[in-house]
């Protein structure tokens, strides 16, 4: 099975948890990491942490003024352009399945892997939460409009048909979007996509259709970094495998934002509906999902040896 992702320094400690919660639920895992931007540091931390862990991983050279050269907005670093190298950076597989580093496994990939793509040139989740002017642009409709933090990728079907070039003379000309690498996939290969079900690419925000769906991947969207926000939703499913893989990361200490803080008070006193739904959809999602999934989890690690670990220093 080959997971491949790309990271700069920033998501670091996201990629680490993706390494380790794949390789808890997918033995045969192999991964690859396109460095879109990683100093010798985070090369070195990754090395150690897979050694540590038994990662089998493998970093990949992203050409950097290839990506820099491609559109930039205040929101994205040319990471995020990274996806579109796979094709190119692995000439010897014929599939690969991409996830974002900002994202969590947490359940067997099998199904994922092995599906048949009929056809397509990839497979992902609808996204749903894309502005209508966004879709306008690329004339795809919200129910044809898939996010980008997943894909399946038929690798040969790529090379064979230039995808990712003509990925890129669309983003050329077509400067101004708002997510320019999803966005610009969407409309390149749009009528050659088979679409998933939500599991497989969860944001963590829309926690509230738990237990409707239960998630298999957990992505982190948006400012929600469980490693930036103790309080991100769903944070307790990253923290469980953060600590158990001995991350050199350690859990955030931010504190609660007085004057959210007092505002969540005031709704709750006031019987606000907003804020007990909030309340209400947490306790839910706690209970039904992400409590059972963390002991679940820690019991699987404990009766196969593998303890919660501390984290190493450099000079260990």
């Amino acid at each position: 099975m080959i997971i491949v992702s790309a990271s700069d320094d920033n998501f670091v400690p996201g990629l680490l948890n993706l390494l380790y919660s794949t390789l808890f639920h997918n033995k045969d895992a192999e991964f690859y990491i396109i460095d879109a931007g990683l100093s010798a540091a985070s090369i070195d931390l990754i090395a150690r942490f897979s050694s540590r862990n038994n990662i089998r991983s493998q970093i990949l050279l992203a050409d950097k003024s290839h990506l820099a050269s491609l559109p930039k907005n205040p929101y994205w670093t040319s990471a995020m352009y990274a996806r579109l190298l796979i094709p190119q950076l692995l000439p010897q597989h014929d599939r690969a399945i991409y996830v974002d580093a900002d994202a969590t496994v947490i359940s067997d990939l099998s199904e994922l892997w092995s599906m048949p793509l009929d056809g397509n040139l990839l497979a992902g989740v609808l996204d749903g939460s894309v502005h209508q002017s966004e879709l306008d642009h690329v004339k795809i409709g919200n129910d044809r409009y898939i996010n980008s933090g997943v894909l399946v990728f038929d690798l040969a079907q790529w090379r064979k048909e230039n995808t990712a070039q003509k990925v890129v003379e669309y983003l050329l000309a077509n400067t101004e979007l708002i997510f320019p690498d999803q966005s610009a996939i969407n409309a390149v290969v749009q009528g050659r996509v088979k679409f998933l079900d939500r599991r497989w690419n969860f944001f963590s925000w829309d926690y509230k259709a738990i237990p409707g769906i239960i998630p298999a991947i957990v992505h982190y969207t948006g400012n929600n970094k469980p490693w930036q926000k103790r309080r991100a939703p769903l944070a307790a499913i990253y923290e469980a495998y953060r600590k158990l893989s001995g991350s050199d990361f350690p859990r955030p200490r931010d504190l609660p934002e007085f004057t959210k803080a007092r505002r969540t008070v005031v709704g709750l006193l006031s019987l606000r509906p907003k804020h007990w739904k909030i309340v209400y959809y947490t306790a839910r999602a706690r209970s039904q999902f992400t409590t059972p999934h963390v002991r679940e989890i820690m019991a699987r690690a404990s009766q196969g040896n593998e303890s919660p670990r501390e984290p190493r220093t450099a000079s260990d």
